[in-house]
């Protein structure tokens, strides 16, 4: 996961990019890491996210997230530099981001998501979750209808803010010109321009990288 996601640094440097966003939980418990030799700015998903919840009083967060970012301790660690009297408490749904990435039913998907709620709730009842893996945003309404009386939140959301304040720090915000969106995937890329639709976003063409 290191080497690729070293190779996918050097790619975007490549081309010219300004700074790069690690849009991955996983890939974000790397972070420092990577800045050192990246020769970009990063902007990792979970510290925006884990100034957020301390930001905002609640005093028991769950989340939940792969078994790799689970075991990292990452959003624990995070969360508790800023404020040490919140209680976190991080529960693995080891499939659901494969059934989501292969586009399993609806039914299957529900079922995982049941399962990892379950296990997080019975341990601790949370005033609010963390969707900790960015392939569960896709399914953010799912994980609502699930659970309605507890709010879920959404680390993208605040990436994207702390992505605009550094370029704005930086200088590197466009002069106005509205911006575009050009995908490229080292997987699937029919799988790729499907989860887009389902995001709401609209790309000419998604292209396959070969690193």
């Amino acid at each position: 996961m290191l080497a690729l996601s070293r190779a996918l640094l050097g790619w975007l440097r490549a081309r010219g990019a300004k700074l790069a966003v690690l849009a991955c939980n996983t890939v974000s418990t790397l972070i420092d890491e990577l800045a050192a030799d990246s020769g970009l700015p990063l902007v990792g998903i979970v510290a925006p996210m884990a100034a957020a919840v301390a930001q905002s009083g609640a005093r028991r967060v769950g989340v939940l997230a792969t078994a790799f970012t689970t075991a990292s301790g990452i959003y624990a660690r995070l969360i508790n530099a800023l404020d040490p009297f919140i209680e976190v408490h991080a529960q693995a749904c080891p499939d659901l981001a494969r059934l989501i990435e292969e586009e399993g039913g609806e039914e299957a998907i529900a079922a995982e998501i049941k399962t990892g709620l379950a296990a997080l709730l019975a341990r601790v009842p949370a005033e609010q979750i963390v969707l900790g893996c960015t392939h569960y945003e896709i399914h953010a309404d799912l994980f609502g209808r699930l659970c309605p009386y507890i709010p879920f939140l959404r680390p993208a959301r605040e990436q994207a803010k702390a992505v605009a304040e550094l370029l704005a720090q930086r200088g590197l915000l466009g002069a106005g010109a509205r911006g575009s969106l050009a995908v490229h995937t080292t997987g699937d890329p029919q799988a790729c321009a499907r989860a887009l639709v389902r995001l709401g976003l609209a790309a000419n063409s998604v292209q396959t990288v070969q690193l």
